[in-house]
């Protein structure tokens, strides 16, 4: 089953989509119709990150990848989309539904879970039953017009997991590595004398993996960001060093920032205009930037 915030797993779900859809169409369409493999990607928090890594999964498939449009994405994996976290409980800057977010996006690198480094390993991300936590994020029978109440219900059905102390809910291995790290001011710990065989090592090694600095510094296509200055949740930091912010938003969130990231995000996309139609007229952006929609005869 594919996970959230897997970079591999990102393409093993995206890439067969994909290819439905092209059948789909073709079929529809009795070939007259085909889909483009011009690609850009665009999304917001997770769907930032997804959007990343599944362009950097389409274009290792032999697409040509436009433009991706990130907004608010935990980048920086092995490091600063943690850490941050971790200052912002010290800092008591975390409402407690942004802390259930934060132990959501850990629940993959649960030892328990196959796929990553420390499956097995006794090396987990989350304190507690990670099948708790995962039963918890898979429970629909929350009564109907009590949505907005789901916080409250949550907390009273799964105390068990929601109830730990001080609502941090990383294990120690992974609180005590980045705690360790923003005491010395170390801003990559899992390539320091932090990991420590047996102890941290294949957690490290977990969190390392599923980092999506590379592809951002290394992409021969645009990538265009969004971030609230003042996230606590996917602190500013999670942007590679010297990369260049396209959006910058102050005094925000960063719920209330994913609104006016993809709003300032998709204004500025242009997309190609399809082939023998008139009617589609594209949105003109920034410059460069191309998009996904053909039409092909």
């Amino acid at each position: 089953v594919p996970s959230p915030m897997q970079r591999v797993s990102v393409g093993t779900a995206a890439l067969p989509i994909y290819y439905k859809v092209k059948s789909m169409i073709e079929e529809e369409t009795g070939g007259k119709t085909k889909l483009s493999d011009r690609i850009s990607f665009f999304g917001y928090s997770e769907g930032g990150y997804n959007s990343i890594a599944a362009a950097d999964a389409f274009e290792n498939s032999g697409f040509k990848i436009e433009h991706v449009y990130a907004g608010g994405a935990p980048i920086k994996m092995g490091s600063w989309a943690i850490m941050g976290i971790i200052r912002s409980i010290n800092d008591d800057k975390l409402s407690i539904f942004s802390r259930l977010n934060a132990a959501l996006v850990s629940l993959p690198l649960s030892s328990t879970r196959p796929g990553v480094a420390n499956f097995m390993e006794g090396q987990d991300a989350l304190a507690g039953d990670a099948n708790v936590w995962l039963q918890m994020y898979t429970d629909d029978t929350i009564p109907r017009g009590e949505n907005d109440n789901y916080v409250d219900w949550i907390m009273d059905k799964y105390e068990e997991v929601v109830s730990l102390p001080d609502y941090n809910y990383f294990s120690d291995v992974i609180f005590n590595l980045f705690q360790n790290a923003l005491d010395s001011n170390d801003t990559n710990p899992c390539a320091s004398d932090k990991r420590v065989l047996g102890t941290n090592d294949k957690l490290c090694e977990a969190l390392v993996d599923q980092d999506l600095t590379d592809i951002v510094v290394n992409a021969d296509y645009d990538i265009d960001f969004c971030h609230a200055v003042d996230d606590n949740l996917v602190v500013i930091e999670n942007i590679p060093d010297g990369y260049p912010i396209k959006y910058e938003l102050l005094n925000s969130t960063h719920g209330a920032a994913g609104l006016p990231c993809l709003i300032k995000l998709f204004s500025n996309a242009e997309f190609e205009k399809p082939k023998g139609s008139k009617s589609f007229k594209g949105t003109k952006g920034g410059k460069g930037s191309k998009g996904t929609l053909r039409k092909v005869k």
